[in-house]
């Protein structure tokens, strides 16, 4: 398996073909942003293993009190911005699997850099 770290500062090209919906989903309020995560954990609740319930709580507390834990300042892009991308997506079976399969994957990296690698791989491998 590829360190996720092998990724730093390699993603200028690939985040800029996201960039607008990055863009947008940061512009999201906070309020609504938590509404949009607690209608995942709760659509995703009966799937969801212990490690993944973990990985996505974190992200989402992290993005609740204001941690800095979901910025990744080499690639600059944020995974509380890609957790909303990802929950517009979630309907698509397709992006549930392989959302589902990266955040269990976190688990063996959920520095900045491997959640928001991680979340950039799942919406790069289904884009519309």
């Amino acid at each position: 398996m590829l360190n996720t770290h092998y990724y730093d500062g390699k993603l200028t090209l690939p985040v800029g073909n996201l960039q607008d919906e990055i863009d947008r989903a940061a512009a999201i309020s906070k309020e609504d942003r938590l509404k949009a995560y607690e209608e995942l954990t709760t659509y995703l609740e009966t799937k969801l293993n212990v490690f993944q319930k973990r990985n996505l709580t974190r992200i989402i507390q992290d993005f609740e009190v204001g941690s800095k834990a979901n910025y990744d300042p080499i690639n600059k892009i944020d995974a509380g911005d890609l957790l909303y991308l990802c929950y517009e997506k979630i309907n698509d079976p397709d992006f549930e699997a392989i959302f589902l399969l990266q955040l269990e994957d976190m688990t063996t990296g959920m520095c900045s850099a491997g959640r928001n690698i991680r979340l950039f791989q799942v919406l790069t491998m289904v884009k519309e």
